[in-house]
């Protein structure tokens, strides 16, 4: 009689394996499964022939070369000015 603690765990596990596979369906949905519910929009995702927009391909995309260097050169150099003090709840007649 010394198995009859493993006998009881194994027991208690094969029923609580069992209790877990009915989890899905106490769910109560109305889907086949819990991941149903989005085919339709799935297949016309599927189907669409170039889901980007025109202009998602476009790489060449303006700037200033001159400009960007000159910051750079700045940051690079430390030499970045701190930002000036600005007013962000309201007019400036409010502080005065």
């Amino acid at each position: 009689m010394s198995n009859s603690p493993l006998i009881k765990l194994l027991i208690c596990g094969l029923l609580t394996g069992n209790l877990t596979a009915c989890a899905q369906y106490l769910d109560h949905n109305e889907g086949v499964s819990l991941s149903a519910g989005n085919a339709v929009a799935h297949n016309k995702a599927v189907q669409m022939i170039d889901p980007w927009p025109r202009h998602a391909g476009r790489t060449l995309i303006p700037g200033n070369g001159e400009r960007l260097l000159v910051g750079l050169e700045k940051y690079r150099e430390n030499k970045i000015p701190s930002p000036e003090s600005a007013n962000t709840q309201g007019d400036s007649k409010s502080e005065e």
